[in-house]
C-alpha cells in the first residue's frame, strides 16, 4: 500500500504546476500548455453553477476540440486575436486532495487580467482540476473546469481564455 502523501508537500507541488500553467498561458506558449493535458481530457467553462457535463457551457472541449482551439489561437489568421491579448493569470487559494486512484483533486481561485486594444478587464473565476500522474513525477490535467464569476453577463471575445 502506498504511503499517504504529505498534504503540505502535495499542495506545494500542485501550486508549482498551476503557476507553470498560468505562465505558459501568459507567454502564449499554447502548444506547451496543451502538452500539460492528458490524452483523455476535459476542459469546460460552464454557463451555470452546476457545471455538469451535457449542460450548456461556454467551452466544452475534449482533446480534438482543444487541439483545434490551440491551433486557431496560434494562427496568424485569428482575427479575433489581432492584435493578441496580453494576459496575467493570478492563481491563489490552492487546495489539493489525493484520491485513492492516484489522481489529485485541486481547487484554486484565479483572476485573469486581459489587455487588448487599449482596454484592461479582469475576469475572476473558481477553477477545479483533476490531475493525474505525468511523466517525470509531474502532473497532467485530466479535467479542468473554470467557473467564471461573471458567466451570466454578456461576455465579449473569450478567445484568449484557454
Amino acid at each position: 500500500m502506498a504511503a499517504e502523501p504529505d498534504p503540505a508537500e502535495l499542495r506545494r507541488r500542485v501550486e508549482a504546476f498551476l503557476y507553470r500553467e498560468a505562465r505558459l498561458l501568459d507567454e502564449r506558449r499554447f502548444s506547451e500548455w496543451l502538452a500539460l493535458f492528458a490524452p483523455e481530457e476535459s476542459y469546460r467553462i460552464p454557463a451555470d453553477e452546476e457545471g455538469d457535463p451535457g449542460r450548456v457551457a461556454l467551452v466544452d472541449d475534449d482533446r480534438p476540440t482543444l487541439e483545434d482551439r490551440v491551433a486557431r489561437a496560434e494562427s496568424p489568421l485569428a482575427h479575433c486575436q489581432s492584435p493578441p491579448s496580453r494576459t496575467v493569470h493570478l492563481v491563489g487559494n490552492v487546495e489539493a486532495e489525493a484520491e485513492a486512484d492516484g489522481t489529485v483533486r485541486a481547487w484554486a481561485a484565479c483572476v485573469v487580467y486581459e489587455t487588448r486594444l487599449g482596454r484592461t478587464r479582469a475576469l475572476p473565476a473558481r477553477v477545479a482540476y483533476r490531475l493525474e500522474p505525468g511523466p517525470g513525477g509531474g502532473w497532467r490535467i485530466r479535467e479542468k473546469t473554470v467557473w467564471l464569476l461573471e458567466r451570466d453577463l454578456a461576455l465579449e471575445n473569450l478567445t484568449f481564455l484557454l
